[in-house]
Formats: C-alpha cells, structure tokens, sequence
C-alpha cells in the first residue's frame, strides 16, 4: 500500500500537468480508459489476466502498490479506487517517460508500453485505434466520468 500512496500522491500533484497546448487531467484519462477498455465493468478479466475497468496488468499492478492483485476484480467501492490509483500512477509514469506526452500518447503507453509510444514506427493499427478512440472520448465535451 505504500508504493501506491507515493504514486497515488504524485499523481494528484501532477493530475493537471501542464503542457505546451493545454493540461492533461488524468483522472478524466483514467475513466476514459475504462470506458475503451471495458466499458466500466470491473469484473472484466482479459486474455492475459488484466483485471479491473482499466484492464492493469499484474506487473503493472505490482510496481504501483504492494495490495493484492486479486482487488483488481472485485466490486467493492474500494478495491474499484485501488484499481483507479493504480491506473492514475501508470498514466503518471507513462507521462514522465514518453517524449512529448499527448493524451494519444499516453493512451499508446497505457496499452501498448512506453517504447511503442515512443517509436511511431513500432504501432500497429489496433493499438493506433485504441489511442485516438480514447483521446476522442477524453476530448469529447460531453462526456462525464
């Protein structure tokens, strides 16, 4: 629980980063992650054993906080804002390591790895399509997490 404290801390800090253009809201890219992903159901499990809306992996899960992985899945009110921490620290990293950090490519850093977004000629057309269906939503003016 400690890790996600310091990275749950962080990434309040850092929740309206500033930007060349204009400022990424991290809790707002967060929820539109869980829409892309599973339209909000934390009881989603994928392929490879991601858990929860925003579909975290058990690495990532492992690097943001020591709590069990198995909170990933569950519905309680808690165990949802676990997982939405988790997520926000992973959006923070992914922020801080990617050159020229857009809410596309961040969305590409979430799903695809730091290096992808990092490396335009290494994403493929899914994972292209996943960052602007996200950066759509993320922009779309209507829309309320």
């Amino acid at each position: 629980m400690k890790k996600l404290l310091l990275s749950a801390a962080f990434a309040s800090t850092c929740a309206h980063a500033e930007l060349p253009d204009k400022p990424i809201n991290f809790e707002r890219l967060a929820a539109c992650i869980a829409q892309v992903e599973t339209r909000n159901d934390c009881t989603k499990i994928g392929k490879a054993g991601e858990r929860s809306a925003y579909q975290i992996t058990e690495v990532v899960w492992r690097k943001q906080t020591d709590s069990w992985f198995g909170f990933a899945s569950g519905n309680s009110q808690y165990e949802k804002n676990i997982a939405r921490l988790v997520c926000i620290a992973h959006l923070t990293e992914c922020y801080r390591l990617i050159d020229n950090p857009s809410v596309f490519r961040i969305a590409l850093a979430y799903a695809a790895g730091v290096s992808v977004a990092n490396h335009a000629a290494k994403v493929t057309k899914a994972k292209a399509g996943y960052g602007q269906r996200v950066e759509n939503l993320y922009n779309d003016i209507e829309f309320t997490p």
